[in-house]
């Protein structure tokens, strides 16, 4: 779907006779479920069917054809490769290309398909899985022959298949079970170091393993030049700066901004992230931070000033702990420094085809997505002051939803906000109620804002809120505080009801996994009334997650 959007662009969208079919695969792009119990959330369920479908396939290739050992006897032999162990092998080694290509940042799959890295790591996952069960059902009908002919112990002191098999399959059993989500959530710096190490001792064990067996080299060869082309390009995406001004501290959120010569770095997405290494605090290790800002108009590509101008990267960083914590303690300690830092990407992002095309924009955001949403109001000011200036009377919308428990937070997107529209004054003279700005103060206490004190029976009544008197008076579209959490399925449902047959709403989500689970389901719910024929407005959904590999 995203190629065909990509070669036919809008007439994809607007087409009624693609409707339908568009919706389904929506459907089945964002249903999810969630078990509370477990506190899981599962992969979309498209992605669900996929894996099944692979499951069966591969257990099928496995275990349908007959037999599994041959007919030996004591007299008679038939070879020392029983069936069931050559195809599980084979099929084992011919998903390491896949595994290699669903594992890099910059990958062939991505730039086909325009499917961002991240979202791919289930798959890799998967790929992984299945590889593993694979090795294993390889391994133990080789141990059952052997133990049966009785020359088990001299196939391990003879034979070098034998061992190099076993430490391959120790360094893959690592990797598997290492890669589950809360041994990444406990530590995820000493998981992507065990996991390079485990990946390397893995790799080569199992070369030799395969002792040029065939075609066997050719899959490590085809391995090979994935990985090594798509680690040529990301160092080619890697460029050194130093901060614009010295790192700050504000409302305990560490602001951080680099000048900026863009090449590739700024294409068609927005809110995208880029891998940060600070000369000064952690050098070795990278992270993941969201750009905060989008170029400057003079800079962008279809400019006749490309590449001659400068632009700013924002980055918002709030101290959590680990590596944010360490950087916001440096910056306390050390006042007014500069510092040298490596920038990798940019990667993922939002697609601006899809906010072009949208006629309302819905963003919903938790804590720390806050800053993530800033790029997207900001191409949204933009956009309207082109279509303003084109003299264009039927302009787009915007409901921006930030739901967060911390007051510093409430207090600094009010600021962060001000600050946007006033670098965009002229987009609300004709049209001031085309961005809508709520904020949900979801903490207990309700008396530590500075705004009107509510009771209970208040919880989620709207309150007005400005930073200051004087900001006020120059904000045509203002900001609004509830208290409470957030309606989330009530608030697409509605959206996605008052408009017309021709109205796209675009849902764009970057919050904690109950609020997406929410979201998920109030999008699909829209894309199943649309099968219904009861739906009108048509419904597009872009969603991240808190953590980089969910």
């Amino acid at each position: 779907m995203n190629l065909m959007f990509k070669a036919f662009g809008r007439r994809t969208q607007t087409s009624p006779v693609l409707k339908k079919p568009l919706a389904a695969w929506r459907l089945l792009s964002y249903r999810g479920y969630h078990i509370k119990a477990l506190g899981w959330s599962s992969p979309p369920l498209g992605v669900m069917l996929l894996g099944l479908i692979g499951t069966i396939f591969f257990f099928a290739m496995t275990f349908g054809p007959r037999p599994y050992y041959w007919p030996h006897t004591r007299k008679i032999s038939y070879g020392n490769s029983p069936p069931l162990a050559t195809r599980a092998g084979w099929m084992s080694l011919a998903c390491l290309p896949f595994v290699m290509a669903s594992s890099t940042k910059v990958n062939l799959i991505t730039v086909l398909t325009s499917v961002s890295h991240e979202r791919l790591q289930v798959f890799h996952r998967w790929i992984a899985y299945a590889m593993y069960v694979l090795a294993l059902i390889h391994t133990l009908p080789f141990i059952v022959f052997h133990i049966w002919k009785g020359d088990m112990v001299l196939q391990w002191n003879t034979s070098v298949v034998y061992w190099t098999g076993v430490v391959a399959l120790l360094g893959q059993t690592w990797l598997t079970f290492a890669s589950f989500g809360p041994f990444r959530k406990w530590s995820y710096e000493f998981f992507k170091i065990s996991h390079i190490i485990a990946a390397v001792v893995f790799v080569v064990f199992f070369f030799i393993h395969c002792d040029f067996r065939l075609s066997s080299w050719d899959y490590f060869i085809a391995s090979a030049v994935i990985y090594f082309v798509a680690s040529l390009h990301r160092w080619d995406g890697r460029f050194c700066c130093s901060t614009l001004a010295p790192p700050c501290l504000f409302c305990q959120v560490a602001l951080l901004k680099f000048m900026h010569r863009p090449t590739r770095w700024y294409g068609l997405q927005a809110s995208t992230a880029s891998f940060a290494s600070f000369a000064s605090a952690h050098a070795s290790t990278t992270h993941p931070f969201t750009i905060c800002s989008l170029p400057t108009i003079c800079s962008l590509p279809n400019t006749n000033t490309k590449g001659k101008t400068t632009s700013v990267l924002t980055f918002y960083i709030r101290p959590q702990g680990g590596f944010t914590r360490h950087l916001a303690n440096h910056v306390a300690a050390n006042p007014g420094f500069n510092m040298t830092v490596v920038l990798e990407g940019p990667y993922g992002g939002v697609d601006c085809t899809h906010l072009e095309v949208s006629t309302k924009l819905l963003v919903i955001a938790g804590g720390s997505g806050a800053g993530w949403t800033l790029p997207l109001v900001e191409h949204f000011l933009r956009r309207v002051e082109r279509l303003q200036s084109q003299q264009q009377k039927n302009l787009p919308s915007m409901t921006v939803i930030l739901a967060t428990r911390d007051r510093a937070s409430c207090i600094w997107y009010h600021e962060a906000i001000k600050d946007l529209l006033d670098r965009y004054p002229t987009s609300f003279r004709t049209s001031p109620s085309c961005l809508d700005i709520r904020t949900y103060y979801t903490s207990a206490g309700k008396g530590d804002l500075d705004t009107p004190s509510l009771s209970p029976s208040m919880q989620q009544q709207e309150v007005k809120v400005y930073p200051n008197e004087h900001a006020k008076s120059r904000m045509s579209s203002e900001t609004r505080l509830y208290y409470g959490r957030p309606d989330l399925m009530r608030i697409i449902a509605t959206d996605s009801t008052s408009n017309g047959d021709r109205e796209k709403v675009g849902v764009v989500v970057c919050c904690p996994a109950s609020m997406q689970q929410d979201v998920r389901t109030a999008v699909a719910d829209e894309q199943q009334r649309i099968l219904q024929g009861v739906g009108r407005s048509e419904v597009y959904m872009h969603m991240e997650h808190f953590s980089w590999v969910q």
